[in-house]
């Protein structure tokens, strides 16, 4: 019996988006989905919106179309307007059906122009910002044919995917030729797998015993396969590391579900994946761990021989965690390993191993193959002799699968398969003899090697391509065409020392035979092979939008090549220069959320001579340390480049005094970080006075002045000098403005944030015309220069659209305040869609300050509902990034309860404010001279009183005493701030407002009053 055909309902307005929704349901029918549309309604008995929610009850999925018409309404709606297709969403909804919305962009063209009442223009839009706004994804379409392609994708989630493997491969591993013997193994390893303990299975062995053909061999032949999904891939397949591992398989089993900007840091995702496998029985395989072990990558060449933990304990950070954890489950999940060592982090784990661990304890490696199955695989090689013969030359190789294939292959090529013609058979001659006997007798033997040595020296599997611009840096005089290539790679493949995939065209070599033809190398020739390979990644193109790590993986590869040549400039060059519009790799590694891989990259090359270039590297280290919110690890990195670049600069041998300036400037925004915005003060006034000294060129010297007076200036603000810190601005945008008009695109990246800097500053001084100026200018530079792809100009629009919000709110334009603060929301959840992790805190900052808005507004559920998607993005932040986020949740929390109090939840309401008020309180005693969190306090509690004196007047006035004792120390000659004692003339009004109700408490209110004069004759 077939499956049922489902149906999906395709709701929109009908004069603007006729032609829209009949592609709509041609593409439903092409995938074989049954549409349901108002064009095909017969009469009925029922009135319309009865029969709509019938008629969605009985759809699998509800299709949204969303124009710029309102559209047709019912009948005497007086309390709440809403037009068919509005409520067609609403009762998808109420029905809990799958919801895809495609809303139309303002490039779209209607069918039919649609004259409408404003009031019904503004419904429409305001539907539109709610479903741009809501929890929902959407998709905007500029025409048919981009409505149709996104149709498709939709349509083919709702079918679900085609019958698929049992597993997912990462790594397609390599089918043998032969497969003989391991009867005992393969059922060892069958029966690990059915037991639902241990989680771990081990199969370890030395390096071509045939531990990745045991396990596939198994995982083909498992006939009833009990896990809901699989996983598999091999650690030493190009430069595939843990943090690609975790983005991978994250990706195959939660699917669309695989958020990586809601799990931006290792530990998250992780505990995502554990989180997933505890409740879901599946499989993971992971072929040669060992690579992800130190003692591999600090240069051990076979690590199955290392002794220490050390040298067995996780390279790649989080491993161990990981492997600790899944060593816990007991619900059927499994985790197959296969390696040369054990990671240390399992000894005393629980683990089942392949062979079985002895009765003693002692852990079996697995051996070679049994007698009988060496002497089957070597007649299956084309080897003639008697079976004992077979046997005792099968024992010289201690029946090792890879020796034998090697002579066998060696035996049948040269002497048509006769033993007696061999003169290896010596039980002293190990592997590499047998090598060294191939080699000789390989056909076109000078073009195989060159071949082979090539292959060798590849990080991934590489292609003919790849192979051909190898081969020039050890031979100008090869036929390197990839006709000639292609004939040595099917004929190394028949002498089985290559797998040629046919279907991706690339060469595969065993890590045991890369090491031997590696060695063949003299250092120069490798470098030089290294060298070429870089070029040949580093001339591959980037994709313009590019948001996953494999999509940038060429350059990170030219960089891993680059390194092996022995070429730090190039790696450089490959680091910092750009890569794509408005990215270098650095930068674009940090946007997204790579920091590990930015890390690793960098970490090979600090422990060169101590020069110019060491310290790029160790700051570039700072910065990648720095997002992570490692401080300390970042201080020390960034103090000794600062000590290196000092050096030579007292030496006369520092070549670029920008790398100095960079240097003091990440330090002083870490200074600022950690509560310490005087000592950031310090270390930006050096840097500027470095640039000054400097003999760069104008424009660069512009550019780092005006960068390094914005930093100084955000710090001055830190610590209250409003006015200094105005005086940084106005310069910082004097240069911009100056710069813009030689280079239009240095304008259109560095103008805009140094307005929006200047217009916050001018908020907290109580100047709301210019901070408005100042916004409207931002967007309208940012919105006339940026591309598709500048996300950084995307960003700073979004963040200056949320002051502008906060602005209006000020001026009391509320429903401009909520315009604003609603695209502010929208293109940063937009940025988050697309990978970016740096937007977190500014999309949580633009949930905040809608909630203000809407609780000006009296809107509180939505408050409430931005609020607690802010608290938990903060929350986050602070368990991934550190403590520099905790003011941030504590004004969420403040607000919070705000939001709370006005929907009549006293109990929650007082329990946010009092996890706010702590978290502020705790922060002012600690960073006692960082003004910023104590004006913080007095801003929040001023309204916060306000809100709370009329319902509790205990609890109120004990919260206006201590904003009176923050107050007071605004004007102590010795302590005041020119930011707090503004924020006290701004707050003390609030104050005032409730003074009657305050004076009827008993409360002696001559205090309110003496610092309401206080303030009035500091603001005269």
């Amino acid at each position: 019996m077939g499956n049922p055909v489902q149906r999906v309902f395709i709701s929109s307005t009908t004069q603007d988006l006729g032609s829209y929704r009949n592609a709509v349901k041609e593409e439903l029918l092409t995938a074989k989905i049954f549409p349901v549309s108002q064009t095909n309604f017969g009469p009925d008995y029922r009135n319309l919106k009865e029969f709509l929610q019938y008629e969605i009850s009985q759809c699998d999925a509800v299709f949204c179309l969303v124009g710029f018409a309102y559209g047709t309404a019912p009948l005497y709606e007086e309390n709440d307007k809403r037009s068919y297709a509005q409520l067609e969403y609403d009762y998808a909804i109420a029905e809990n059906k799958p919801v895809f919305i495609f809303i139309a962009d303002k490039s779209y063209i209607p069918d039919i122009i649609v004259h409408e009442s404003d009031e019904e223009k503004e419904m429409q839009e305001s539907y539109r910002i709610r479903l741009m706004s809501s929890q929902h994804k959407w998709e905007l379409f500029s025409d048919i044919y981009d409505l149709k392609v996104k149709v498709a994708h939709a349509c083919s989630k709702i079918k679900g995917p085609p019958d698929a493997t049992p597993i997912f491969y990462r790594h397609l591993p390599r089918k043998p030729m032969y497969f003989a013997g391991r009867t005992r193994e393969m059922q060892q390893l069958e029966e690990a797998i059915t037991d639902r303990t241990p989680s771990i299975i081990v199969v370890m062995g030395m390096g071509g015993q045939g531990k990745t053909t045991l396990v596939h061999k198994v995982l083909r032949d498992i006939k009833d396969f009990s896990f809901s999904s699989g996983f598999c891939c091999t650690a030493y397949r190009g430069g595939f590391t843990f943090e690609m591992f975790l983005d991978e398989v994250l990706k195959h089993f939660l699917k669309d579900d695989f958020d990586k900007f809601n799990l931006p840091d290792l530990n998250s995702r992780i505990t995502k994946l554990i989180g997933f496998i505890q409740q879901r029985q599946v499989l993971i395989v992971i072929d040669g761990i060992e690579r992800w072990l130190t003692g591999w990558n600090s240069g051990t060449i076979d690590p199955q021989f290392v002794d220490t933990v050390h040298e067995r304990s996780s390279y790649f950070e989080g491993l161990d965690e990981f492997l600790f954890q899944i060593s816990s489950l007991d619900n059927g999940t499994h985790l197959i390993i296969t390696t040369r060592a054990l990671p240390a982090v399992l000894d005393q784990a629980e683990r089942k191993h392949i062979p079985v661990i002895k009765e003693d304890g002692e852990i079996m490696n697995l051996e070679g193959i049994d007698p009988v199955a060496s002497v089957d695989l070597l007649k299956k090689l084309g080897v003639k002799g008697t079976p004992d013969k077979l046997k005792e030359v099968a024992e010289l190789y201690a029946n090792h699968p890879l020796a034998l294939t090697v002579l066998g292959t060696l035996l049948k090529k040269k002497f048509g398969g006769y033993l007696h013609s061999v003169k290896v058979l010596n039980p002293n001659h190990e592997l590499h003899v047998l090598l060294d006997e191939i080699r000789e007798s390989l056909p076109g033997r000078e073009g195989a090697e060159l071949f082979l040595k090539v292959v060798s020296q590849c990080i991934e599997n590489p292609s003919l391509e790849i192979i051909s611009e190898g081969i020039k840096g050890i031979s100008r005089f090869s036929d390197n065409t990839l006709e000639n290539l292609l004939e040595k790679a099917v004929m190394l493949a028949d002498w089985n020392l290559i797998w040629w995939n046919g279907v991706e065209h690339s060469v595969s070599l065993h890590p045991i035979l890369k090491n031997y033809f590696s060695s063949l190398l003299t250092e120069n020739e490798s470098k030089s092979i290294h060298k070429l390979l870089s070029q040949w990644y580093s001339n591959q193109l980037i994709p313009e939008n590019v948001n996953l790590l494999e999509e940038v993986k060429s350059r990170v590869l030219a960089i891993k090549h680059s390194g092996m040549a022995g070429d730090l400039d190039l790696v450089e060059k490959l680091l910092f220069s750009p890569m794509i519009e408005g990215y270098t790799l650095f930068t674009w590694l940090g946007a997204w959320g790579h920091q590990l891989t930015a890390i690793d990259l960098l970490d090979q090359f600090i422990n060169t001579q101590e020069n110019e270039l060491q310290s790029i590297f160790l700051l570039g280290l700072a910065q990648m340390y720095q997002q992570l919110a490692r401080s300390q690890l970042a201080m020390e990195k960034v103090d000794k480049a600062i000590a290196i670049l000092k050096e030579l600069r007292i030496s006369g041998l520092l070549q670029s005094p920008t790398n100095l300036v960079n240097a003091l400037a990440i330090k002083g925004n870490l200074c600022r970080e950690i509560g310490s915005s005087a000592e950031a003060i310090e270390n930006f006034n050096r840097a500027i006075e470095y640039t000054v000294e400097s003999d760069c060129n104008i424009i660069d010297k512009g550019i780092v002045y005006a960068k390094t007076l914005v930093n100084r200036a955000n710090a001055l603000r830190a610590t209250g000098a409003l006015s200094l810190a105005k005086l940084d601005l106005d310069s910082a945008c004097d240069i911009w403005t100056q710069l813009a008009q030689e280079n239009p695109k240095l304008g259109e990246l560095l103008f805009p944030p140094a307005l929006t800097n200047r217009g916050i500053l001018f908020l907290d001084m109580g100047n709301l015309n210019q901070a408005i100026a100042d916004f409207e200018k931002s967007i309208a530079i940012s919105k006339q220069h940026h591309s598709n792809y500048d996300q950084e100009v995307k960003k700073n629009s979004a963040h200056a659209k949320t002051m502008l919000g906060i602005s209006f709110m000020k001026s009391g334009q509320y429903e401009r305040a909520v315009k604003y603060a609603t695209e502010a929301v929208f293109e940063f959840k937009k940025l988050s869609d697309e990978g970016r992790t740096d937007a977190a805190h500014l999309l949580a900052l633009s949930l905040v300050n809608r909630a203000e808005v809407y609780i000006a507004l009296k809107r509180w559920q939505d408050a409430l509902h931005d609020c607690d998607e802010s608290t938990l993005i903060y929350t986050r932040l602070i368990t991934d990034a550190g403590f520099h986020f905790l003011g941030a949740l504590a004004h969420a929390y403040c607000v919070r309860g705000l939001a709370r109090y006005g929907l009549g939840d006293r109990n929650s309401s007082e329990e946010d404010r009092r996890k706010g008020f702590t978290i502020i309180k705790q922060l002012i005693s600690e960073w006692s001279k960082e003004e910023e969190i104590r004006i913080e306090f007095i801003r929040i509690g001023s309204t916060t009183a306000n809100y709370l004196f009329p319902d509790d007047k205990e609890e109120g006035i004990i919260l206006i005493n201590e904003l009176l004792n923050e107050m007071d120390r605004a004007f102590l000659q010795e302590e005041s701030s020119e930011w707090l004692r503004n924020e006290v003339f701004q707050s003390i009004h609030v104050l005032e407002n409730i003074l009657p109700e305050i004076a009827a408490t008993g409360y002696n209110k001559s205090r309110i009053q003496e610092m309401i004069e206080k303030a009035r004759l500091f603001n005269a």
